[in-house]
Parts: structure tokens; sequence; C-alpha cells
């Protein structure tokens, strides 16, 4: 990998290889089991509106990383589907955006520079688009990261998640400070 990533939106052609990519992750991790087609494509119903901003941190042409973000609207939001009740709550009181299919290539595990990359893009974003109340959903072993480091803070857990195997989830919301936090973390 080079050190120059760069970070834009996907283009709707490039979906399927964020497919691709989430799918050899989840699968390595032990989260699904092998599709017939190489790809796993959770809340395919959010992928192509325009509140779904889907980016890719690219390597010369190849992908190294994606990060997606919904923004709260007509359709709802990834977390409507495993937190319905928390998120209606939460959407009472805030505007709402979801950070959601965070992966990258396991070439790039070891430096953090791609999801770095990924974050700050996504937190510039989010400020731009007023800095909405943030949902995500994560693995439990993965929360004291986005607490400590961003100021996200755990609403709700779960056993299971939903389509795949081994998978407890926690669902951490962050607002408000958590942006500049992030930038300033990562950048």
């Amino acid at each position: 990998m080079s050190t120059a990533v760069t970070v834009r939106r996907a283009t709707e052609a490039e979906l399927p290889w964020i497919w691709r990519l989430v799918h050899a992750e989840y699968l390595r991790r032990g989260l699904i089991t092998p599709e017939m087609d190489g790809m796993f494509s959770h809340y395919q119903h959010l992928d192509c509106i325009s509140d779904t901003v889907p980016l890719v941190a690219v390597d010369g042409e190849r992908l190294v990383g994606t990060m997606t973000t919904t923004f709260d609207g007509p359709r709802g939001l990834p977390t409507d589907s495993e937190y319905p009740d928390e998120t209606g709550e939460l959407r009472m009181w805030h505007k709402l955006a979801t950070c959601w299919r965070m992966a990258t290539d396991i070439e790039c595990h070891s430096s953090h520079a791609v999801s770095a990359a990924l974050m700050a893009a996504t937190a510039k974003m989010l400020m731009d688009h007023g800095e909405p109340t943030v949902l995500m959903e994560c693995h439990p072993r993965h929360s004291l990261y986005y607490r400590k480091r961003i100021g996200f803070e755990i609403y709700a857990k779960r056993d299971e998640t939903p389509g795949l195997t081994n998978a407890p989830s926690v669902l951490m919301v962050g607002g408000t400070g958590s942006y500049s936090r992030l930038l300033k973390y990562v950048t």
C-alpha cells in the first residue's frame, strides 16, 4: 500500500466492490457464512438513495476501505432494523445519521491509515451536515475505542445481530463535539 490513500464518494458502479470487501472482512472475522457470489450487502434498500453516502478509500486503482453514512429520511436508518425502539426514541429529540459498513482490506489493518482517513472524511461530512447525532452499531469489543477516542457512548446492547453469526452488538451514540475531536485525533 502506498502512503497516499484517497477517500471519495463511491459511485453506484462501485457498490459491488464494496459488497465484496465487506464480504471478505465479515467472512474473515467469522460473522457470516460464504456467499456464492462473494458479496455481502445488508441494508440494500438504503444503498442507492440520496440520504446514503458510501465512501471508499482507494490506493491507486485498488479499493482498500469503505464506510457508509445514512442521514435520516423517509427510508429510515440501518439502526431501525436492530434497534427500532432506541432509534425512534432518539429521533424524537435529535437530527440523526448512522455510520455503518466500515471495512478495510486485511493488508491495511496494521497501519490504521485507511480507517483514520475514512473516519476523518466522515467527520467532515457530518460537520457539513450540521453535526447530527450519530448512531453506530459495533461489536462490544470495539466500544472502548470509540468511547475513548471519539467520545461516543453506549446506548443499548444486543446479544446477536440478525443476518450475522457470533455478532453481539452495542448501539453507540455521538454528537456535537465528537466530530472535531475525531478530526483532531486522526489528522
